[in-house]
């Protein structure tokens, strides 16, 4: 299934800087698609140029007339529809600055679109401002499972502190990451975006010559055919708090359906499937995790652990490109 990214922030916080970088990194070797509902879609312009070309298999599409999450809705659903049939692998949805971010994340689990992560861009210079203004600020940082502080270069080290602070009472379980121009280093966006396909299993990982040394740890987690509700449960809430993402399907005992399991910053919830062959899995990806606490919180579902990494993105950074007519793995 495709993964979904909503990406959030208010009005001028850098959401769109953050998705113009992201996308000019070439990271993905995937077909993507860009959903717009945004009043700087006109940013996207270069890129959707590019699109156009074929050349990076990359789709760029406007939702215009209101927000996602009331008047907009049904184009919303169609355009995801729409990039979906088309055999994309990973969808990005920028969002208005006012729009309602827990929301659309009803509205997406309403559609059965299982979202991935919601990550909110946190403008550090102008935040107090923009709450005064809009009650809806905070209702998008609480709904994110990570931050993303943007502007921060232009601000003081206090005031970086004194939103840092007002930012984790409102959503102290989302990961915190600081943008550098818009950009995130490699091994946060390895953690947030590495797919279950490019784990590395550690007894491959000593003929892998271009893995990122940044301690980015994961996991296959094979599970019984039929897993117990409870007990699952209580694997979650004692997950080590290096554990950034798992993500897997799996049945309960009291049911014959399939389910996406979704884990991301200490949140996660299930979302039925349609297919019933798929193995009972769990992918598990963070930095610096302990493996052993892992094995032994799995124990409760006598579960069999893969250990391993992830294969890095191959990423190639703007400078490179005159030298680099290909990204290596």
């Amino acid at each position: 299934m495709a993964e979904i990214h909503l990406v959030t922030g208010y009005l001028g916080s850098g959401k769109t800087q953050f998705l113009s970088a992201l996308l000019e990194r070439k990271l993905f070797r995937e077909k993507i698609a860009v959903i717009v509902n945004d009043f700087g879609a006109v940013m996207f312009d270069g890129l959707r140029l590019q699109a156009a070309s074929g050349a990076e298999g990359l789709e760029i599409l406007d939702v215009p007339g209101g927000c996602l999450c009331c008047s907009a809705i049904e184009d919303f659903r169609e355009a995801l529809q729409n990039v979906l049939s088309r055999g994309v692998e990973r969808v990005f949805i920028e969002a208005t600055g006012l729009a309602d971010a827990a929301q659309v994340q009803r509205d997406l689990a309403f559609m059965r679109f299982p979202i991935d992560s919601t990550l909110c861009i946190v403008d550090v210079r102008n935040i107090h401002r923009f709450q005064k203004l809009f009650h809806i600020v905070n209702a998008q940082i609480a709904a994110a499972d990570v931050l993303l502080f943007s502007k921060t270069d232009l601000a003081t080290e206090e005031r970086f502190l004194t939103v840092q602070s007002d930012v984790e009472r409102i959503n102290p379980r989302a990961k915190k990451l600081v943008l550098e121009k818009g950009r995130l280093p490699a091994d946060a966006l390895l953690q947030l975006f590495a797919p279950r396909h490019r784990f590395v299993s550690d007894a491959q990982t000593a003929h892998q010559e271009h893995l990122l040394q940044e301690n980015i740890t994961a996991f296959r987690i094979f599970l019984a055919e039929n897993v117990d509700f409870t007990l699952f449960e209580q694997v979650l809430k004692r997950l080590p708090n290096d554990l950034f993402r798992l993500k897997g399907v799996l049945r309960f005992d009291d049911s014959s359906k399939v389910l996406l399991c979704n884990y991301i910053a200490g949140a996660w919830n299930y979302q039925p499937l349609e297919e019933s062959h798929a193995t009972s899995e769990l992918f598990a990806i963070g930095q610096n995790l302990d493996a052993n606490a892992l094995h032994e919180v799995f124990a409760l579902l006598g579960a069999r652990i893969e250990s391993g990494t992830v294969r890095s993105f191959g990423l190639v950074e703007p400078h490179e490109h005159a030298h680099h007519h290909s990204h290596s793995e």
